[in-house]
């Protein structure tokens, strides 16, 4: 069976690859055996001297074409309301002509548009999606509302209040066909894939057909899953993983960092991630709270890091922070941190609570909660016993969670009973 997997970016070929991007990498490569044949769409890659595998097929759009100063401006208009790109509709209509895909599999492809899913669907191809944020749903992909708060409005007009003050009536004209738009593609996805059961409720709560959701979690490489319990880590240390964006949290976790530095003076923060250009003002304020509480000892920035180097810093550290502040599916890092026998602090938002057991295999905390937050770190820091139990019953439901064989089974029950249906 030949399948299509499409995505803006993949790992090691885009500067701008996330935990999607590795997913569908991941899923991928899990697939490709001998009753799969995958094959990838991305963009150009980044890196130019990148060489490029048989099945890799990099699509043409629109802001190739033009300056970067025009080509930011045609990105947001895709971010809000633009969703056929016409150099990649071409594109897929050609090359899905020649290989006639037996299934088209979405990803992420806010740059590639649903191009692909139009020329699928032209061409009477299932299409599915794989669900890793809400951008589908909401124009901030959080489901987050201007007030912080959790948002069931899903897209509309209302959600100007939460987009930059800037150009606010041509925001508003494009709000008001957003969910139109969108909705003339979702509403010919064959099938979705999501990674919890919170985001299955949030989808039917949209209007998707629960009969159209299946919930398979994310794949891990295996030089992840077989890795062997670590030596001791550095004493006192957290790491957080993550973009530098305000609904990472990231701001919670520097407060509460505050806190534990007051109880255990030695405690140090790795910071993983890659800043994101439209949130400069809140790495700013990041740098006033670390100011403020004189926190620039006990911190250390590493900014963005390869898989293998960030498995390196888990391993080094005693506790994964996770502080999301929106509905996150699955953070691909919890299950890394899992697998490496590290106890994860995380929010209890989204579909978190589905891999993280609250006092088991980790601690939950309230969202905005500060002083939740740096009490449960501080007694893990000085609780260390229990955080080794923590972080031994994470790897064993890590392995049960994550089993390859379940996935792969998944995977061969979703794809050969879509063939069946067509």
């Amino acid at each position: 069976m030949r399948i299509a997997y499409i995505s803006d970016y993949l790992a090691d070929y885009h500067l701008r690859a996330g935990g999607a991007d590795w997913a569908c990498w991941r899923i991928g490569e899990l697939l490709n055996n001998k009753y799969f044949f995958i094959e990838y769409f991305t963009r150009f890659p980044d890196k130019k001297d990148k060489n490029k595998a048989k099945n890799i097929h990099f699509v043409p759009i629109t802001e190739d074409f033009f300056p970067l100063f025009i080509a930011k401006y045609l990105e947001v208009l895709k971010w809000y309301i633009w969703q056929i790109d016409p150099f990649a509709l071409i594109y897929f209509l050609l090359k899905f002509l020649w290989q006639r895909p037996d299934i088209v599999h979405l990803h992420r492809f806010r740059s590639l548009t649903m191009s692909p899913l139009l020329a699928a669907r032209l061409l009477k191809i299932p299409v599915y999606f794989s669900v890793y944020d809400y951008w589908m749903f909401c124009v901030l992909e959080t489901l987050i509302d201007e007030k912080n708060l959790s948002c069931r409005r899903f897209h509309g007009l209302w959600c100007w209040k939460c987009t930059p003050k800037k150009f606010i009536f041509i925001q508003q004209g494009l709000l008001l066909f957003r969910k139109f738009i969108f909705n003339l593609g979702l509403y010919r996805i064959n099938r979705f894939v999501v990674l919890s059961t919170s985001s299955l409720n949030i989808l039917t709560e949209y209007g998707i057909d629960k009969e159209k959701i299946t919930i398979i979690p994310l794949s891990y490489d295996k030089k992840i899953t077989e890795n062997p319990r670590p030596e001791s880590p550095e004493e006192n240390t957290l790491l957080y993983v993550g973009w530098i964006q305000k609904r990472k949290g990231l701001d919670i976790l520097l407060k509460a960092l505050a806190i534990v530095k007051s109880k255990i003076s030695s405690v140090k923060l790795y910071i993983i991630g890659k800043e994101v250009i439209w949130e400069k003002q809140y790495r700013l304020y990041l740098e006033q709270i670390i100011e403020e509480n004189n926190l620039n000892d006990n911190i250390i920035w590493l900014g963005q890091k390869s898989n293998d180097e960030v498995q390196k810093f888990i391993r080094k550290s005693e506790i994964v922070i996770v502080p999301e502040q929106w509905g996150n599916m699955s953070p691909l890092i919890i299950g890394e941190a899992m697998f490496n026998y590290r106890p994860v602090i995380a929010s209890c938002l989204g579909g978190i609570p589905d891999f993280v057991l609250d006092s088991k295999t980790g601690f939950l905390f309230e969202p905005r909660s500060i002083s939740d937050l740096a009490e449960k770190i501080i007694y893990l820091l000085k609780n260390k016993n229990i955080a080794i139990q923590m972080g031994d019953k994470a790897r064993e439901l890590a392995e049960k969670i994550f089993s390859e064989k379940t996935i792969i089974n998944k995977y061969l029950d979703l794809y050969f009973k879509i063939k069946e249906k067509n």
